[in-house]
């Protein structure tokens, strides 16, 4: 049998192989914002085949000022930020997190108050302000309830206003801001008296009427808000964990329509740097020629590993959108009024958009999405075996310590009782834990 002669040829083939180091470091769904930005900024680093698209940074970047400047109406629920139009929401730095944001106030007003009963009406605002640094009741509903002057709880309210961080004691949003303008000096400002005068022209981004109402122009009206913008509105808020970059993965915006309001979900582009296939695979693809056996190899391993990362980031965004889409459909009450969410579970949200429990899962997994209600954690709408009254049994607790009696606060057994009332068997262990998610200290330390 006569042998032909072989001829070995290199050919170029598109078929991507994917080894199990590739596998893994693909799984790009379960990485939060932060961590899939360094991985995409590492990619383009070491990947020829992949570059940053200029071009869609720019209109990202324009898109993410205006989004920011409409998160300020949802600032109530959202978290302690600034915004900076060059970076992501931003946390200001926190303080000693060791204690509490009530024990931080105490050690000061001991240095301020001699006289006994200011150290008492001092002692109860500190008792009766939320996680947010903010009074959780009104300061006339205060002073009924101790039988007070006015007079003399307005004066030591004042002066605990004036205590660190700045902005805390205040009953509002507006109050809260205009305490941290008045600590800087900034009475006299355009934006002490655009939120002093012309709030609700604030709340609803009406630059066009604060620029008549002032008689300035918008440029001004425009400095005037990214001045209000760096101020914080939840300064209690950096005593409960520690500083961060905050992020949302997703976004259910509020739109008004002829005849009634709907949502509509996206996922905010600007979070991830935009990148594509560079123009060095066409050069590869029509000139294979040009590169030796071992550079082929290589860039050609390179190629398949550029077109399975953006594939990756893709997928991502299509799994987060698609979830964000279920939750907006399912907790549109919750999204419209002061309803209650209702849990959903990780296998209902897996049927509804075709995938397995474990890829809903690890997609939820350290992600956040921005509500009209305010930025939420996806895991706050998902049960995870937890009651299905969880959401009413935190805001019971929350009213019932709200409404207590400070000088004799009530303990986890009394409150796991009076939760009976309401047709809730909870121990008092699961109250605890309850308890510590809503950052509410044990009843010793809450007493006045």
């Amino acid at each position: 049998m006569k042998r032909g002669k072989q001829i070995q040829r290199q050919v170029v083939s598109l078929r991507p192989v994917l080894t199990k180091k590739l596998i893994q470091s693909l799984d790009i769904l379960t990485l939060p914002i932060q961590s899939l930005v360094e991985l995409i900024e590492k990619e383009a680093e070491d990947n020829p085949f992949i570059e940053f698209d200029e071009q869609e940074v720019e209109i990202e970047r324009e898109k993410k000022e205006d989004y920011l400047t409409e998160e300020i109406k949802n600032w109530y629920d959202i978290g302690a930020w600034k915004v900076n139009m060059d970076e992501r929401r931003e946390y200001t730095e926190s303080p000693d997190i060791n204690k509490t944001l009530q024990e931080n106030l105490l050690d000061e007003i001991g240095l301020i108050f001699n006289d006994r009963l200011h150290l008492e009406i001092a002692k109860e605002i500190i008792y009766s302000l939320d996680e947010n640094g903010w009074l959780r009741e009104t300061p006339n509903k205060i002073i009924n309830r101790m039988s007070m002057d006015k007079k003399i709880f307005l004066e030591v309210l004042g002066k605990v206003q004036e205590l660190d961080p700045a902005g805390i004691a205040a009953s509002d949003l507006r109050e809260c801001l205009l305490i941290q303008l008045k600590r800087k000096g900034e009475e006299n400002t355009l934006a002490f008296r655009i939120l002093k005068y012309a709030y609700n022209y604030f709340l609803s981004m009406d630059r066009r009427r604060l620029a008549r109402k002032f008689a300035v122009s918008e440029k001004d009206i425009e400095n005037a808000l990214k001045k209000i913008c760096n101020l914080d509105p939840r300064p209690g808020k950096h005593f409960y964990g520690a500083p961060q970059y905050l992020s949302p993965d997703a976004v259910i915006e509020r739109i008004s329509l002829e005849d009634k309001d709907d949502f509509i979900v996206y996922i905010p582009e600007w979070n991830i740097p935009p990148i594509k296939l560079s123009s060095l695979y066409r050069q590869f693809f029509e000139n294979p020629d040009a590169f030796g056996t071992e550079e082929r190899d290589y860039l050609m391993e390179r190629f398949c590993r550029a077109k399975n990362f953006l594939r990756a980031i893709e997928q991502r965004k299509e799994t987060i959108r698609m979830i964000a889409e279920y939750i907006k459909n399912k907790e549109s009450c919750f999204l419209l009024g002061d309803e209650l969410p209702d849990l959903i579970t990780e296998k209902e949200v897996a049927q509804y958009i075709g995938v397995n429990v474990s890829t809903v899962s690890r997609a939820i997994k350290d992600k956040w999405i921005d509500t009209p209600k305010g930025m939420f954690e996806f895991s706050y709408f998902f049960s995870h075996g937890r009651n299905v009254e969880y959401h009413r049994i935190l805001l019971l607790i929350q009213n019932m310590v709200k409404k207590e009696d400070k000088k004799h606060p009530l303990s986890d057994e009394l409150i796991a009782q009076r939760l009976k009332k309401y047709g809730l068997n909870i121990a008092r262990t699961t109250v605890v834990k309850y308890r510590k998610i809503l950052n509410i200290p044990s009843s010793s330390k809450r007493r006045v």
